[in-house]
Protein backbone atom coordinates (compact mmCIF):
# COMPACT_ATOMS: atom_id res chain seq x y z
CA UNK A 1 0.00 0.00 0.00
CA UNK A 2 1.30 3.34 -0.58
CA UNK A 3 1.25 6.28 0.89
CA UNK A 4 1.56 9.89 -0.05
CA UNK A 5 3.23 12.47 1.61
CA UNK A 6 3.33 16.56 1.39
CA UNK A 7 6.21 18.84 2.79
CA UNK A 8 7.22 22.01 2.51
CA UNK A 9 10.33 22.80 0.50
CA UNK A 10 11.37 25.54 -1.90
CA UNK A 11 13.94 25.33 -4.98
CA UNK A 12 17.52 25.20 -3.52
CA UNK A 13 16.21 23.79 -0.38
CA UNK A 14 17.10 19.89 0.80
CA UNK A 15 15.18 18.29 2.63
CA UNK A 16 16.07 15.38 5.22
CA UNK A 17 15.80 11.73 4.02
CA UNK A 18 15.86 8.81 6.81
CA UNK A 19 19.00 6.24 6.12
CA UNK A 20 17.28 3.69 4.88
CA UNK A 21 16.46 2.15 1.39
CA UNK A 22 13.62 3.61 -0.06
CA UNK A 23 12.40 0.21 -1.65
CA UNK A 24 13.45 -2.45 0.84
CA UNK A 25 14.31 -0.61 3.60
CA UNK A 26 18.26 -1.40 4.33
CA UNK A 27 20.63 0.47 5.48
CA UNK A 28 21.12 3.20 2.32
CA UNK A 29 24.82 4.21 0.90
CA UNK A 30 23.19 5.40 -2.67
CA UNK A 31 20.91 7.75 -4.17
CA UNK A 32 18.38 7.36 -6.84
CA UNK A 33 17.21 10.73 -8.45
CA UNK A 34 13.22 11.50 -8.41
CA UNK A 35 12.75 13.96 -11.31
CA UNK A 36 9.43 15.68 -12.16
CA UNK A 37 8.85 17.88 -14.80
CA UNK A 38 6.33 20.77 -15.41
CA UNK A 39 6.27 22.50 -18.59
CA UNK A 40 9.73 24.52 -18.37
CA UNK A 41 10.21 23.69 -14.62
CA UNK A 42 12.32 20.29 -13.46
CA UNK A 43 13.01 19.32 -10.15
CA UNK A 44 15.18 16.98 -9.31
CA UNK A 45 15.47 15.50 -5.99
CA UNK A 46 17.73 12.24 -4.50
CA UNK A 47 16.29 9.23 -2.65
CA UNK A 48 18.60 7.22 -0.50
CA UNK A 49 18.85 3.55 -1.98
CA UNK A 50 20.64 0.26 -0.34
CA UNK A 51 23.95 -1.23 -2.74
CA UNK A 52 21.58 -4.10 -3.59
CA UNK A 53 18.65 -2.08 -5.31
CA UNK A 54 21.36 0.24 -6.69
CA UNK A 55 23.15 -2.70 -8.26
CA UNK A 56 19.48 -3.71 -9.91
CA UNK A 57 18.81 -0.42 -11.58
CA UNK A 58 22.30 -0.82 -12.86
CA UNK A 59 21.60 -3.75 -14.25
CA UNK A 60 19.78 -4.26 -17.71
CA UNK A 61 17.91 -7.27 -19.14
CA UNK A 62 18.94 -8.21 -22.70
CA UNK A 63 15.99 -6.42 -24.70
CA UNK A 64 16.93 -3.36 -22.62
CA UNK A 65 20.74 -3.40 -23.65
CA UNK A 66 19.27 -4.63 -26.80
CA UNK A 67 16.93 -1.71 -27.60
CA UNK A 68 19.43 0.74 -25.71
CA UNK A 69 22.13 -0.36 -28.94
CA UNK A 70 19.46 -0.43 -31.37
CA UNK A 71 18.42 3.39 -30.41
CA UNK A 72 21.82 5.15 -30.40
CA UNK A 73 21.94 3.67 -33.76
CA UNK A 74 18.80 4.27 -35.38
CA UNK A 75 19.35 8.36 -33.52
CA UNK A 76 22.36 8.44 -35.09
CA UNK A 77 20.89 7.20 -38.83
CA UNK A 78 17.71 9.25 -38.59
CA UNK A 79 19.82 12.23 -37.24
CA UNK A 80 22.15 12.23 -40.49
CA UNK A 81 19.46 11.84 -42.33
CA UNK A 82 17.49 14.10 -41.29
CA UNK A 83 20.47 16.80 -41.26
CA UNK A 84 21.00 15.89 -45.05
CA UNK A 85 17.05 15.89 -46.46
CA UNK A 86 17.10 19.31 -44.30
CA UNK A 87 20.11 20.80 -45.88
CA UNK A 88 19.22 19.80 -49.65
CA UNK A 89 15.21 20.85 -49.17
CA UNK A 90 16.06 24.16 -47.55
CA UNK A 91 15.56 27.21 -50.06
CA UNK A 92 18.57 27.93 -52.59
CA UNK A 93 18.26 31.47 -51.45
CA UNK A 94 19.24 31.09 -47.65
CA UNK A 95 23.30 31.72 -47.23
CA UNK A 96 25.07 27.63 -47.42
CA UNK A 97 26.11 28.52 -43.39
CA UNK A 98 22.15 28.99 -42.26
CA UNK A 99 21.19 25.96 -44.33
CA UNK A 100 23.89 23.97 -42.53
CA UNK A 101 22.57 25.61 -39.19
CA UNK A 102 18.72 24.84 -39.86
CA UNK A 103 20.13 21.39 -41.20
CA UNK A 104 22.05 20.65 -37.75
CA UNK A 105 19.04 21.71 -35.47
CA UNK A 106 16.77 19.47 -37.52
CA UNK A 107 19.42 16.74 -37.24
CA UNK A 108 19.83 17.24 -33.56
CA UNK A 109 16.07 17.50 -33.11
CA UNK A 110 15.25 14.31 -35.11
CA UNK A 111 18.24 12.12 -33.62
CA UNK A 112 17.40 13.09 -29.77
CA UNK A 113 13.23 12.45 -30.44
CA UNK A 114 14.58 9.12 -31.92
CA UNK A 115 17.04 8.14 -28.60
CA UNK A 116 14.16 9.20 -26.54
CA UNK A 117 11.64 6.60 -28.18
CA UNK A 118 14.21 4.97 -28.05
CA UNK A 119 15.31 4.94 -23.67
CA UNK A 120 11.39 4.89 -23.18
CA UNK A 121 10.91 1.02 -25.04
CA UNK A 122 14.40 0.38 -22.92
CA UNK A 123 13.20 1.03 -20.22
CA UNK A 124 10.00 -0.76 -20.84
CA UNK A 125 12.10 -3.70 -21.10
CA UNK A 126 13.59 -3.72 -17.77
CA UNK A 127 13.49 -6.80 -15.36
CA UNK A 128 10.28 -6.75 -13.25
CA UNK A 129 12.75 -5.72 -9.99
CA UNK A 130 13.86 -2.65 -11.74
CA UNK A 131 10.74 -1.66 -12.13
CA UNK A 132 9.31 -1.84 -8.63
CA UNK A 133 12.80 -0.01 -7.30
CA UNK A 134 12.43 2.69 -9.75
CA UNK A 135 7.81 2.85 -8.79
CA UNK A 136 8.81 2.52 -5.37
CA UNK A 137 9.03 6.15 -4.94
CA UNK A 138 7.27 9.06 -6.71
CA UNK A 139 7.64 12.69 -7.10
CA UNK A 140 3.46 13.17 -7.72
CA UNK A 141 3.25 17.21 -7.43
CA UNK A 142 5.66 20.08 -6.99
CA UNK A 143 5.35 23.89 -6.66
CA UNK A 144 7.28 27.00 -6.11
CA UNK A 145 6.93 26.32 -2.06
CA UNK A 146 5.82 22.43 -1.80
CA UNK A 147 6.71 18.75 -3.23
CA UNK A 148 4.35 15.66 -3.09
CA UNK A 149 5.75 12.29 -2.84
CA UNK A 150 4.16 8.90 -3.44
CA UNK A 151 6.19 6.02 -1.17
CA UNK A 152 5.60 2.58 -1.62
CA UNK A 153 7.41 1.52 1.31
CA UNK A 154 4.96 2.50 4.19
CA UNK A 155 7.90 2.49 6.86
CA UNK A 156 10.04 4.57 4.73
CA UNK A 157 7.01 7.11 4.54
CA UNK A 158 5.90 7.68 7.94
CA UNK A 159 10.20 7.81 8.91
CA UNK A 160 10.55 10.32 6.59
CA UNK A 161 7.15 11.83 7.64
CA UNK A 162 8.13 11.88 10.84
CA UNK A 163 11.66 13.58 9.95
CA UNK A 164 10.21 16.32 8.15
CA UNK A 165 7.18 16.58 10.61
CA UNK A 166 7.41 20.44 10.85
CA UNK A 167 7.35 20.52 7.30
CA UNK A 168 4.00 18.58 6.52
CA UNK A 169 1.59 19.45 4.65
CA UNK A 170 -1.95 18.37 3.84
CA UNK A 171 -2.50 16.46 1.00
CA UNK A 172 -5.48 15.25 -0.32
CA UNK A 173 -7.51 16.50 2.93
CA UNK A 174 -4.74 14.35 5.29
CA UNK A 175 -0.98 14.46 5.98
CA UNK A 176 -0.12 10.93 5.00
CA UNK A 177 -3.18 9.35 3.18
CA UNK A 178 -3.77 5.45 1.84
CA UNK A 179 -3.79 5.21 -1.85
Amino acid sequence: MSQTVKVKIRPGNSLEFPAICVHCSREASEQMPLKKRRGRLTRLIDVPLCDQCAAELRRKSGEEERLGRLGRFVAVIAGVLALVAGYLLSPNGMSPLLRLVVALVLGSITGLSVLAYFQRRSLAAAHAEKLAIIDSAKMTDFSWRATTFRFDNDDFAQRFASINESRLMEAAGVKATER
